[in-house]
């Protein structure tokens, strides 16, 4: 999910991942996979906008 969100933001040019094992790295291609909806991006934004220092 943090992988899609990365990917998916306007001023993002790419996406920096570290992966240690296979297991690992096949997560994170998975990522590509997904497409987060505008429902869970505003989800996303709400709880930035509460706990803006986490």
């Amino acid at each position: 999910m943090a992988l899609a969100f990365v990917r998916q933001q306007p001023f993002v040019a790419s996406t920096i991942l570290g992966a240690t094992t296979l297991e690992q790295l096949d997560t994170n291609l998975a990522s590509l996979e997904v497409q987060l909806n505008a429902e869970v991006l505003a989800e996303l934004e709400e709880i930035h906008r509460r706990f803006t220092i986490p």
